[in-house]
């Protein structure tokens, strides 16, 4: 495993991301199972309490809380995520969990800045797209004139799209830099922004890469899943026992999709964070050099 000496070009970091996914697996999934349990109690209690307060004045200020509650339990899940993945890493654990635990505030305000971010560039960028779709009324109804509006109103999501993805580049590493280094807000965002220094497209490209196979292993392993489900209700029907096999099967597939969706959470963090290392490595090397 890495030991925060070497920078790693791209094939490097994305085989010792697998390496770390592997290493640490089973107390990211722990972590993930723990804080969505919770998180579940949570959203049946908040549930209640919108249903019974949403209205006027208290209305708005449940609105809030649930928002800042859910933003601390997202902020809690990748938090824990990033340290275990620390300590995969550097192959010692360098921090106490409940000490990083005191930062969850600054990483919350991290959060929301990155969140208002990319709400407001995703508003900009959905301009044409929205402005194509009120557009739609006053399109021949003929079969070309139909094929031409939806690419063009697929051409301008998908660069609405790309637009939000390389915005968000810029703070890509910000949120491990809120988690390692208690910086939180703008600050994060500042020394995010130095630290992909001239690694802005390389970063960008390891990004989408990383999002793609998530997205694969995510669909592969969900789809074999339902498959297996599928067959395996199949063949009770045949024998006499669907609907016993049924009432067997399904809370199985569920959980089984549910176990996918859980290994592929942390996954997202593991990548930031070796980025997140590997560029100071590269900054403390660039350091040496000029002096």
């Amino acid at each position: 495993m890495q030991n925060f000496t070497t920078y790693m070009n791209a094939s490097e970091l994305l085989d010792t991301s697998v390496d770390v996914c592997k290493k640490a697996f089973g107390r990211q999934l722990a972590h993930t199972a723990l804080v969505c349990f919770v998180g579940g109690i949570w959203f049946l209690i908040s549930s209640v309490i919108t249903a019974l307060l949403f209205s006027g004045v208290f209305g708005g200020f449940t609105a809030v809380l649930v928002a800042g509650l859910a933003l601390f339990w997202y902020a809690c899940l990748v938090t824990g995520h990033m340290v275990y993945s620390e300590r995969a890493f550097l192959n010692r654990p360098k921090r106490r969990i409940a000490w990083v635990f005191k930062s969850l505030f600054r990483v919350c305000g991290c959060l929301l800045v990155q969140g208002l971010i990319i709400a407001a560039a995703s508003a900009i960028a959905a301009v044409p797209a929205v402005g194509l779709t009120f557009a739609a009324e006053y399109v021949d109804s003929s079969a070309a004139a139909v094929v031409a509006y939806v690419i063009f109103l697929l051409f301008f999501v998908l660069i609405g799209a790309a637009a939000v993805l390389v915005v968000t580049n810029f703070f890509a590493l910000a949120t491990a830099v809120s988690v390692f280094e208690e910086r939180s807000f703008f600050g994060a965002l500042a020394r995010a922004r130095r630290l992909i220094y001239g690694d802005f497209w390389r970063i960008l490209g390891l990004r989408v890469i990383w999002w793609l196979s998530i997205l694969a292993f995510t669909i592969c392993g969900q789809s074999v899943f339902g498959l297996i489900n599928i067959v395996l209700v199949a063949i009770a029907e045949m024998v006499g026992l669907g609907t016993l096999m049924g009432l067997i099967v399904a809370p199985f597939g569920m959980a089984a999709m549910a176990l996918v969706s859980a290994a592929a959470v942390p996954l997202p963090a593991i990548l930031q964070t070796l980025m997140y290392y590997n560029q100071r490595v590269k900054m403390r090397e660039e350091l040496e050099d000029e002096l």
